[in-house]
């Protein structure tokens, strides 16, 4: 599939790497035998792992690591792309280089999207940063949802959120290119959440 030329190199999370959600679940699944007045009573303790999945279910949340790989043109080691991808994970995605990032998430199956849901947040430098949305069709024809900037103050605006409603059907690819400053090139990417619906 030809998804456009980037002058940076992409890496790929491949769906064969254990995820962050796989692990927290491993983690905190116990398995006990009890024998209670003679009988074998298997248990499973879950802890709070449930309620991820209930806000999955009430947001129509599309479980990404699940139904795709995601491509990515850097990450900080500390804040990988899981990060902004995997609910209740308050560190989210940091570039591992300055300048402009994109960040693709390809589908498994083609998918309808309904919803895309973005946080950004900079509280220590002044910065207007612009993003652009695209999506790709399966046969590799890319369409631009739209593009917008932000304006970062350490006194004033330091967090962007944004709900985009679209109705976009067989979805092959979903496309964030991201520019951390329009006026400088020596700003760090970063973001904090992205939900697709």
């Amino acid at each position: 599939m030809a998804l456009g030329a980037t002058n940076q190199p992409i890496k790929r999370m491949g769906m064969h790497r254990p995820n962050l959600v796989t692990i927290h679940l491993m983690k905190n699944v116990v398995i006990l035998s009890l024998k209670f007045r003679g009988i074998d009573m298997r248990k499973k303790i879950i802890g709070n792992s449930h309620h991820k999945q209930e806000k999955l279910i009430k947001n129509n949340w599309l479980n990404i690591e699940k139904i795709a790989e995601v491509e990515i043109s850097s990450e900080n080691e500390h804040h990988p792309i899981e990060s902004a991808l995997i609910l209740d994970n308050p560190s989210g995605w940091v570039a591992g280089e300055e300048g402009r990032q994109t960040i693709r998430i390809v589908f498994i199956t083609p998918q309808k999207i309904k919803r895309i849901m973005l946080k950004f947040a900079e509280s220590e430098i002044e910065r207007t940063q612009e993003y652009v949305l695209n999506w790709y069709a399966e046969n590799g024809e890319s369409q631009e949802i739209l593009k917008q900037q932000w304006n970062f103050s350490p006194n004033g605006s330091t967090i962007q959120i944004e709900n985009h409603h679209v109705d976009l059907a067989n979805v092959s690819v979903l496309e964030l290119c991201i520019n951390p400053d329009i006026n400088s090139g020596n700003s760090i990417a970063s973001l904090e959440q992205l939900r697709v619906a």
